[in-house]
């Protein structure tokens, strides 16, 4: 539908607020992973036939390097069913990794392609 895309994508009825279970830095996330919670939480298909719900998603809070305190916001994930949230937590905390060094910054540009 055209006219939905015009409009800011609703956000799910149920939420919840992954948190750091640590203290440390963030050293490393699996973004794929992440994109897999996303699939659980309903914002992407397993099957080209699955219905993808435009409330669902989630908003990330802290990146690699953040030093985080235990309790502190990851991300909060939205979703159409309550039932959805506790194991796209979990899973999302899964994705994670903490340390007590702060990991070597990335470079955004690796290499340029042409003049």
């Amino acid at each position: 539908d055209e006219a939905a895309l015009d409009k800011p994508f609703p956000r799910g009825c149920c939420h919840m607020t992954v948190t750091a279970e640590e203290d440390g830095y963030l050293t490393a996330m699996d973004t794929g992973e992440i994109g897999n919670v996303s699939v659980i939480l309903g914002a992407g298909r397993v099957k080209k036939e699955d219905r993808i719900d435009l409330s669902a998603g989630m908003m990330v809070l802290a990146k690699t390097g953040d030093f985080l305190q235990k309790g502190q916001p990851l991300a909060e994930l939205y979703a159409s069913r309550a039932e959805l949230l506790a194991p796209a937590a979990e899973r999302y905390r899964r994705a994670l990794a903490f340390g007590p060094e702060k990991p070597p910054e990335q470079r955004l540009i690796l290499t340029r392609i042409g003049r």
